[in-house]
């Protein structure tokens, strides 16, 4: 017992030194919260013996906190469990056997049990054992961002994951002890080396030999987000996707917004009563109500000029024949575009155009009321919103036309892109995308002058020239990278016309 406990304590020893994952360094852990053992066992083990922690802050880091734990109890032993309980109240925190109103935070491996439902419908804190043992490595208690500190959508496996096999490039421990946890949590096979029987190699960046082979032999190449966002949204993301052909960003492991968004609602800052009492005690001291705008006058379109997308073809084709009843044109160039109808938002070339110069984007019941009018009815009832597809692509679509209503000229004046050849979209999409925005599409790689001299009429918030590429078009960019001229992904374009705001710190290939 006495070399089973002194195990215990060096393993736990070795896989503690300061690899918390919170911050910039994940720490790694084993499947199913092993480690959250391992350091209950190295604790327990040091109090026997009479040894003190070195740090007293660490001792009460879960002060004031309650845990029930559920989902482990079916996978773990019960002496494992009484560890971790031993762990909890050790660092100032409370265990109970059955959730109550009491608890606090629910420690749970899977989304799908009753006392994890009923712990989000209650405002809880619910979270995955890899951020209690971050917290403890760390000595405080953080919001969680890491996909690997929330509980799955799914029981055992992401659909569709026993048949991929996974290997890694490019991480150092201990991130990428973090990745390979998280294709294990997928359901996915991982492996250490590269065989032509993988189905996908997760890189830090687009180099080294991994990397290399895989171009050649075909198998997809993709980023950590590409497997943070498999996990969270429980299924497998179409690889495809530009987003995923983003390397080095150092928050890539983490769950995006619109995934942990239910998880993460508890852990909001709630303002103190007295505080709230003061907003309402200046709110009634106000002596005369603010001023009443008068309403912006409509400016009437005589002829809306209507184009369509994403929606079924025989609707299609019913509401084109409704718009020139009404008196209305029907056009396919966005470009002559003053109405979008659409069913739902969506990455297409129309549609990301169509944000950047149509009037109105709006949904087919505008059509079909006008015509039950008989006439076009006023546009505001009738404003397009997906919130489901919003939220995956993370914009709001109202924010968005009116962050444009309000610029003085276009997203994209004054900026030059030049798209390399295997861009997706392909550069005639592109092209329509970028000049609707307001700027300018080059058709070839201009000379070195030209590049020096936009070089220099730019500055770090708003440079003249970028260049939009592929990864397998990389070195046909050396020319610009001789001049520090940042290269992208064609998501700095695509993300920016969608939420009508350019961001140049991200979605950089190059930097």
């Amino acid at each position: 017992a006495a070399a089973a406990s002194a195990a215990s304590a060096a393993t736990a020893a070795t896989v503690s030194k300061g690899e918390s994952s919170h911050g910039a360094s994940p720490t790694a852990q084993p499947i199913r919260g092993d480690r959250v053992a391992a350091g209950v066992a190295a604790s327990h083990s040091a109090t026997a013996s009479g040894a003190q922690p070195s740090d007293d802050k660490r001792d009460q880091v879960l002060s004031g906190t309650v845990f029930v734990f559920t989902d482990y109890q079916h996978s773990m032993d019960p002496t494992t469990l009484s560890h971790w309980k031993q762990i909890v109240e050790q660092n100032g925190g409370k265990v109970q056997l059955h959730y109550s109103a009491l608890c606090t935070h629910v420690l749970a491996m899977n989304q799908l049990g009753e006392t994890c439902k009923q712990a989000l419908q209650d405002g809880k804190k619910v979270v995955a054992a890899h951020w209690l043992n971050d917290v403890l490595d760390c000595g405080k208690v953080f919001v969680p961002s890491l996909v690997l500190h929330f509980p799955t959508a799914f029981r055992d496996s992401v659909p569709g994951c026993s048949k991929l096999t996974m290997t890694l490039s490019g991480y150092c421990p201990p991130q990428r002890l973090v990745v390979r946890d998280m294709v294990q949590l997928s359901g996915a096979t991982y492996t250490n080396t590269l065989c032509r029987q993988n189905s996908h190699v997760i890189c830090k960046k687009p180099e080294g030999a991994k990397y290399d082979r895989a171009i050649a032999w075909g198998i997809p190449v993709v980023n950590g987000r590409w497997l943070a966002d498999l996990i969270m949204c429980n299924e497998v993301p179409d690889v495809s996707l530009s987003r995923y052909a983003v390397f080095g960003r150092e928050d890539e492991l983490n769950a995006q917004s619109h995934y942990s968004k239910a998880l993460l609602a508890s852990w909001a800052p709630k303002p103190k009563p007295k505080e709230l009492k003061v907003m309402m005690v200046r709110t009634k001291s106000l002596s005369s109500p603010p001023p009443v705008e008068p309403p912006a006058k409509r400016v009437k379109i005589v002829t809306p000029r209507v184009m369509f997308t994403t929606l079924p073809v025989a609707l299609g084709k019913q509401l084109k024949q409704d718009v020139r009843k009404l008196g209305g044109e029907v056009v396919t160039e966005v470009t002559a575009c003053t109405h979008l109808v659409a069913q739902r938002v969506a990455r297409t070339i129309k549609f990301m155009s169509a944000v950047s110069v149509a009037r109105f984007i709006l949904n087919a019941q505008w059509i079909q009321d006008s015509v039950a009018a008989g006439k076009f009815v006023d546009e505001s009832k009738y404003m397009l919103h997906d919130e489901e597809g919003e939220n995956h692509m993370d914009f709001s679509l109202s924010a968005s036309l009116h962050r444009r209503s309000i610029r003085s000229r276009p997203l994209l004046h004054g900026l030059t892109v030049y798209c390399t050849p295997s861009v997706e979209p392909p550069v005639a999409g592109m092209r329509t995308v970028v000049e609707c925005a307001g700027g300018t599409i080059l058709g070839d790689i201009p000379s070195e002058e030209t590049i020096i001299v936009m070089k220099s009429q730019s500055h770090q918030e708003q440079p003249q020239l970028v260049v939009v590429a592929a990864v397998q078009d990389l070195k046909m960019c050396k020319p610009f990278i001789q001049h520090n001229i940042g290269i992208y992904t064609p998501e700095l374009v695509l993300e920016a016309v969608l939420t009508q705001e350019i961001d140049f710190s991200r979605n950089y290939l190059v930097q």
